[in-house]
């Protein structure tokens, strides 16, 4: 039995690349014109499969109490965004409002967040929420890392 396999997506310069075959359908010769078949290319942005987005009202999500398993905060994000980081409980933990985060470029696949140039070093091992808070943006992707 002859079974198909679809290719991964390749990554390249940020973006997905999605190759995929497509014909117009069956047709057999004695009807007349073969089906028109191509070779296709679909691209999105790296971890674009899905997003939050944020219009012209300015929209908000508090995450769930995660453990901060990483010194740096990184978010895939196109447009303004700015982040809270509170205790477990959704209180502001000082050095860390959102009106100490730091401004980030309006778009990139992996942003560091700072507060007032700091990380979350001092929060390692602390279950936290993280209030986001975004205006005509879309946020992909967020992680801990150690680096």
């Amino acid at each position: 039995m002859f079974k198909e396999f679809a290719n991964p997506p390749i990554e390249r310069k940020g973006k997905l690349l999605i190759y995929y075959g497509g014909k117009t359908g069956t047709v057999s010769l004695d009807e007349g014109d073969e089906p028109f078949q191509a070779m296709c290319l679909a691209t999105l942005r790296k971890d674009g499969f899905v997003s939050l987005r944020a219009g012209a009202d300015e929209g908000e999500l508090i995450t769930r109490p995660l453990l901060v398993t990483g010194r740096k905060l990184r978010v895939n994000v196109k447009g303004p965004l700015k982040v809270e980081v509170q205790d477990r409980d959704g209180v502001p933990i000082a050095g860390y409002t959102s009106n100490e985060c730091d401004p980030l470029p309006e778009d990139g696949l992996d942003l560091v967040m700072r507060w007032q140039g700091n990380d979350l070093n001092r929060l390692l091992g602390t279950a936290i929420r993280l209030r986001f808070t975004l205006r005509n943006a879309d946020l992909f992707s967020l992680r801990f890392t150690r680096d």
